[in-house]
């Protein structure tokens, strides 16, 4: 019943480590790799609605300074599209950012033939094909969500995984609860019905008119009288 005790105890412990060790391990896999993933992806979607409206601004104005503006947030998509591939963990995700690459290629080039229409004056021909591009556009920023969508879940799992860990976990641990209560009930009853009770007994037998008879502690007063037959053992021996 001891080494039951012991060994629920020591495998509580192990297990309260091993179960503190994998959540450390699945925090700082979200922390470092979903929740960044997740960041790029937004960031790589704000950057595509962001091109959608500085384009907007370019058409409705005609002000050169927009056209600066798109070729600092073309880079900056660009750069965000190359990190998001970074985080790209499957075949669907990976399909996702090729398909908005493919886009983003074609409304670079469309809006550079949109740009030079409106410059030669031919605005109806070039209000036509803006409207093609806010199409394009409405599919990359969907194409933008998927993606965010995929690493949410991706979160959602991760988080559902330590939900069902940690109840198992505490199933474990209410069995091991009740386990040490059963034990040390099982282990509290021998003690006091085989060991105290008889030293008790042998305890209460002294005289409690002798030296070291009566006391509070049975097993010190058991003790003494031990010695004192010994003592008796001897002078019966001389």
């Amino acid at each position: 019943m001891l080494f039951g005790l012991v060994s629920v105890t020591v495998g509580g412990g192990l297990v309260s480590i091993w179960h503190t060790y994998m959540m450390e391990r699945c925090f700082t896999s979200v922390v470092t790799s979903d929740l960044q993933a997740l960041q790029v992806s937004q960031e790589l979607m704000n950057s595509a609605v962001t091109h959608k409206g500085y384009l907007t601004y370019l058409f409705q104005d005609g002000n050169p300074k927009w056209l600066k503006e798109l070729d600092k947030l073309e880079h900056s998509f660009e750069i965000w599209l190359k990190k998001a591939r970074g985080w790209a963990k499957d075949e669907r995700e990976r399909q996702i950012l090729n398909e908005i690459d493919a886009q983003y290629i074609r409304i670079a080039l469309r809006r550079n033939l949109v740009i030079e229409l409106y410059k030669q004056g031919k605005k109806e021909e070039g209000s036509k094909l803006q409207q093609k591009l806010r199409l394009q556009f409405f599919h990359i920023i969907d194409l933008c969500r998927q993606f965010v969508r995929a690493h949410e879940e991706r979160i959602a799992q991760a988080r559902q995984q330590n939900r069902e860990s940690a109840r198992k976990i505490n199933v474990i641990a209410l069995a091991a609860l009740l386990g040490v209560v059963v034990l040390g009930t099982i282990l509290a009853y021998t003690l006091v019905t085989d060991v105290l009770r008889p030293i008790r007994k042998l305890a209460a037998s002294t005289d409690a008119s002798e030296p070291g008879g009566a006391m509070d502690d049975e097993v010190k007063a058991l003790g003494m009288r031990f010695q004192k037959l010994m003592k008796d053992v001897d002078q019966t021996k001389s």
